[in-house]
């Protein structure tokens, strides 16, 4: 398969919701096929196989068995350009599992240009379900994990109290 997906690609709007109609138009079997094939390319580290997944109508936050979504297979395992299809097709980074997002993944593997990376589609200001997982990590995390993550502990401003 020849993979040219455009520089800086990103799903519009209109396209997003043109792949949602043809979403609904599929059968539930044939549904579940495509989030599967989504969730095993995810993790496999097969970027063209994810842009495929999501162009024939896959749930870009689709979860597995476990409850991980394809965006965190990914960011744990620290595939940094299937990340970047993902979240450029729309994959919400501020899903939650076990009291783990994306984010929380990539930099408790130490996967910290995948964690960069994802952090660009994060909310300016860090909520503070992130924070408090984050002091969490930080305790039992390696010394150049738990200094990356309290040099973003320090520099982002805390969110307002609900």
């Amino acid at each position: 398969m020849d993979f040219t997906k455009p520089k800086g690609w990103k799903i519009s709007p209109e396209d997003y919701l043109a792949r949602r109609t043809a979403r609904e138009q599929l059968s539930p079997e044939q549904r579940a096929k495509v989030d599967r094939r989504l969730i095993a390319s995810s993790s496999a580290r097969n970027a063209p196989d994810v842009f495929y997944s999501l162009e024939k109508g896959a749930n870009p936050d689709a979860s597995n068995m476990g409850g991980y979504t394809a965006l965190m297979c990914a960011a744990q395992n620290g595939h940094t350009n299937t990340v970047r299809t993902l979240l450029q097709g729309w994959a919400n980074p501020g899903l939650w599992w076990k009291s783990q997002c994306a984010f929380i993944m990539a930099v408790s593997h130490r996967r910290i240009n995948t964690a960069e990376l994802i952090r660009e589609y994060l909310p300016p200001v860090l909520p503070a379900q992130i924070r408090e997982s984050m002091e969490e990590v930080c305790k039992s995390a390696p010394q150049p994990v738990r200094a990356y993550m309290y040099g973003w502990l320090k520099r982002e401003p805390a969110a307002a109290p609900v």
